[in-house]
């Protein structure tokens, strides 16, 4: 088959292939043991008769069999807006799916079998329900840490059988409690300045909650803790978490930071990081496996070449009042001292409301026009570093590993550049520096962040 793109060498991408998908049909053969007949088709086909009519046309004595047409693509893009390149057997459909293509040919059959599917989902949906509402749960359903569910069951039993004519649970009771009492961590109640709970319908953190069950801890506020040196679990930035968070550091107590995730794989707050001893994450690198990284949907992107904007992410004010630094001078100074280094157009990103900055105005969207993105401390240089863009972060930050410190060095951002290796190696890292709250809960972030 003739195509226009060169030839490719093992393990060499090509620069024309629109996905990964592109080439894994060719898989098949190796797929099925190299016997008897498959068939490849893409997840966009709809059947209209039994898939057996096909196969029944099957003759052993090809090897391929396929249906022969003239086909030249018109459109001068294809999915997600790449370029349309036209070469022979080339074939791409634009279904219904995109917006663009909504009464596209066949249309109608394809929105009748799409209703039928979701009517079968709202189906099994509602079967699962009913099912789930007339299940007796037992101890070991829940996501808790095995030693918890062995006191649930060690409590439940001391209900039912308070004499232990049956159960012998005091003994557990004990042990387990005692072991409890040793690991002495305690969660610092939020006040309202850092999450309205009452708002929430919350009586505690739910994340701080999360976590003390999966280490064993208990729950608990800094007045009630301060003159201990117990580990203290402390979310937020606000006036209650930097009191615990300076007595933590000024009494060199352990304690555990709880924030937004480095990497979410959608819009929500799926995953949550949790820093030992620092707000952030602050290296060195551990050397992970992809495990992890896989489930977020992160790709290492190609660093920008012709990019001028030098971008300035401010942090929060009470990000610099726990530094002890004034916003509004670091801004003037930062700016002023750019501009005796660089003649590059200089643009402020404020951050936007959460849900702007998830939809129509992203970190990424900003970061595909910068040559460079400076800020004092802001997770934003994190993803600078995760989209391929040189970073200059002049506070401790996750992403120092990998960015500059020195704003001297905005006059040569390419040199900041970092090594796609080191990337990929990088998120890898972060990618067992943050959990969901499943995770906070049994017991795998307190497991990690301790091993």
């Amino acid at each position: 088959v003739k195509r226009s793109a060169p030839s490719l060498s093992m393990g060499e991408e090509d620069a024309l292939a629109s996905t990964e998908f592109t080439f894994t049909r060719f898989l098949v053969p190796d797929l099925m043991g190299h016997r008897g007949w498959a068939l490849f088709i893409d997840s966009d086909f709809l059947f209209l008769s039994d898939i057996k009519e096909l196969f029944d046309q099957a003759k052993e004595e090809y090897a391929v069999m396929c249906v022969h047409h003239d086909y030249t693509p018109k459109e001068g893009e294809k999915m997600d807006g790449q370029k349309q390149l036209n070469y022979p057997r080339k074939n791409w459909s634009g279904g219904p799916w995109f917006e663009a293509y909504a009464n596209c040919a066949f249309s109608p059959l394809w929105y009748q079998a799409q209703s039928k599917m979701n009517a079968l989902k709202v189906k099994d949906l509602n079967q699962e329900i009913r099912d789930l509402k007339s299940r007796t749960f037992e101890i070991e359903d829940l996501t808790l840490p095995k030693k918890t569910k062995t006191l649930l069951t060690a409590y439940l039993h001391n209900l039912i059988d308070p004499d232990e004519e049956i159960y012998k649970t005091k003994e557990t009771i004990k042990k387990i409690s005692e072991e409890r009492m040793g690991i002495k961590v305690a969660a610092i109640s939020p006040g309202v300045e850092d999450f309205d709970l009452e708002k929430k319908g919350l009586e505690y953190d739910p994340y701080l909650q999360d976590f003390i069950v999966g280490c064993g801890g208990k729950i608990s506020s800094f007045n009630l803790q301060e003159g201990t040196k117990n580990t203290l679990v402390i979310r937020g930035l606000g006036g209650g978490s930097q009191k615990a968070l300076k007595y933590c550091i000024e009494n060199n107590i352990d304690y555990y930071a709880i924030d937004t995730g480095y990497l979410q794989p959608s819009t929500r707050k799926d995953y949550h990081r949790v820093s030992k001893n620092g707000l952030q994450n602050l290296g060195p690198i551990v050397d992970r496996d992809n495990e992890r990284l896989g489930k977020l949907n992160w790709k290492w992107r190609k660093p920008r070449k012709n990019n001028k904007k030098i971008i300035i992410c401010p942090p929060s004010e009470k990000v610099m009042k726990f530094y002890g630094e004034n916003l509004d001078e670091w801004m003037q100074t930062t700016v002023d001292t750019i501009k005796t280094y660089t003649n590059a157009p200089i643009e402020i990103r404020l951050k936007p409301d959460r849900r702007i900055r998830v939809t129509t105005d992203t970190i990424w969207d900003a970061l595909d026009q910068a040559a460079c993105l400076v800020t004092y401390n802001s997770i934003a240089a994190t993803e600078a570093v995760l989209h391929s863009i040189p970073a200059i972060a002049l506070a401790p930050n996750a992403a120092s590993v990998l960015c500059s410190n020195d704003l001297r060095d905005i006059a040569r951002p390419a040199s900041l550049i970092p090594e796609k290796a080191d990337v990929i190696a990088y998120a890898q890292h972060l990618s067992y520096c943050q959990f969901t709250a499943q995770e906070l809960k049994n017991g795998t972030a307190w497991k990690l962040l301790n091993s």
